[in-house]
């Protein structure tokens, strides 16, 4: 056996030498940003051929170009970021956000219909949004806090503008989560019989809400979940990417990018267990990564365990995507180790994202058995679309759209994740750390379900995938902009 041992770990220490001396992965982002390029052109291929709406050909495009452009900015960027604080445009740019916004609250308090905010809003968040981005890039420190409120304060504007001007409430499933809150708020306990009967925490935090402000349920859910939403996405990508670039302004940047993402938008004020799960994913991936040293705090593992477990208890797509990061994550950093890092990292361990699909599993089979039927049934139909609408007839709405209004429905989405690229280049090469190596893998995952799961005609609802990859990529996209800004 000590034999069997030993010759295990020469063979290790051999494959680890062979990762560090490997041509390949002595520069992982050329190697990937090549890789890349060559997808995207089979890409291209594939889906003029088999899907044939040219709008999905954009996707392969702005990939090719991500790569291409990476491979000319890793040659001749320098990569000293300097920021020069200014006070006084600081100021210039609060004052120009605060009038702006306020501009634009009275555009839709005095919008010529009813039902329909006025193209003048969108104009002026849109220059809202900018004096924002400029005052990041001017300001100091100590202004970081000034900025994050005003980044909410967009977020809000943006979600609860279009919530208030309807007397009720937006959308499809919120009328669900209606009636299921309304009934434990009048009858004092979780009913039963509903699929969310035992993923409750959703509802659970909505009635309180409710009944401590004496709020009707559209507005307990704008002042608890959707409030909550905006606040703690912005706030934990901000410290995230604070940590990862040990600067703030690239956190900032960060922030803004996942307010204005257009599924996190939608989950705003489509408020759902989903969109609202969400919100513990970058709150665990922050304390793993940031505060599980050598010897992590008592109080840090128990916040660490809330979270996942408040994950676990609102909504299964949410917990299956923590899944996934966590080993993700794990395989990320046992990789990162093996080539470029030769000392021990306890956030590389198999205990964690073993522990969580465990526990995960076993709620599911033993407190929500309605779901874990549910799951299994879609594997059994083979995640086939049909399984949520009729293909025949969404390919017929699909057709009759113009091409133009296509692109402009999601071009914006495109470029999010696209030029998110570049700054995943970043982070994987060697001038990121093992932290922004697995972050980047992190969350790149979910955007590779939601995208097979569109181009390959399987139904894995690939809407909240996307949303779940905005929340993560924002700070890559971040990184992007500034790499980019600051080029030549």
């Amino acid at each position: 056996m000590s034999a069997w041992l030993k010759g295990g770990r020469r063979c290790w220490k051999i494959f680890d030498m062979s990762l560090k001396d490997s041509y390949l992965l002595r520069d992982l982002d050329r190697t990937l940003a090549i890789a890349g390029f060559i997808i995207a052109l089979i890409l291209m291929l594939y889906l003029g051929r088999e899907i044939g709406r040219m709008v999905y050909l954009l996707t392969a495009v702005l990939a090719l170009i991500s790569c291409l452009l990476w491979l000319e900015i890793r040659k001749s960027h320098t990569f000293e970021f300097h920021h020069k604080e200014s006070r006084t445009l600081t100021a210039f740019w609060s004052i120009c956000f605060f009038v702006l916004y306020s501009l634009s609250l009275l555009s839709v308090h005095f919008r010529p219909e009813l039902y329909q905010r006025p193209t003048l809003y969108f104009i002026l968040t849109a220059l809202t949004t900018g004096t924002i981005a400029c005052e990041i890039l001017s300001s100091g420190r100590r202004h970081a806090g000034l900025i994050l409120i005003q980044v909410v304060l967009l977020g809000m504007s943006i979600a609860w503008s279009q919530l208030l001007i309807f007397p009720s409430l937006l959308g499809v499933d919120p009328w669900y989560h209606s009636d299921l809150t309304t009934k434990i708020v009048n009858e004092g306990l979780i009913p039963r019989g509903y699929e969310y009967s035992k993923l409750p925490l959703f509802h659970l935090m909505i009635a309180a809400t409710s009944l401590i402000a004496g709020l009707p349920y559209k507005l307990a859910v704008m002042v608890s979940v959707s409030l909550g939403q905006i606040i703690c996405n912005a706030l934990f990508v901000f410290l995230i990417a604070g940590h990862l670039f040990r600067n703030y302004w690239t956190g900032l940047l960060a922030a803004l990018m996942v307010i204005i993402a257009n599924h996190h938008i939608y989950m705003s004020y489509w408020s759902i267990s989903n969109g609202f799960a969400a919100v513990f994913i970058p709150i665990a991936l922050y304390l793993l990564f940031f505060k599980f040293g050598d010897s992590p705090r008592a109080s840090f593992a128990v916040l660490y365990l809330v979270a996942l477990a408040a994950i676990i208890l609102t909504h299964t797509i949410a917990a299956m995507c923590m899944a996934m990061l966590l080993f993700v994550s794990w395989g990320a950093l046992v990789i990162y180790r093996a080539y470029d890092h030769s000392g021990k990292d306890n956030r590389a361990s198999l205990i964690r994202p073993v522990g969580f699909t465990v526990a995960m599993f076993a709620w599911w089979i033993f407190a929500a058995s309605s779901n874990i039927t549910s799951w299994f049934r879609l594997i059994e139909w083979g995640f086939s679309i049909d399984t949520f609408a009729e293909t025949d007839e969404v390919r017929g709405y699909v057709a009759v759209i113009p091409l133009g209004e296509q692109l402009f429905n999601n071009l914006g989405m495109f470029l999010f994740f696209a030029f998110s690229f570049i700054g995943v280049f970043y982070m994987i090469s060697r001038r990121g750390s093992g932290s922004s190596f697995a972050m980047a893998w992190v969350g790149m995952a979910p955007l590779a379900i939601g995208f097979i799961s569109l181009i390959s005609g399987l139904s894995l609802i690939e809407q909240r995938w996307w949303y779940f990859a905005q929340i993560l990529l924002s700070i890559p996209l971040a990184v992007a902009i500034y790499i980019v800004g600051t080029w030549k």
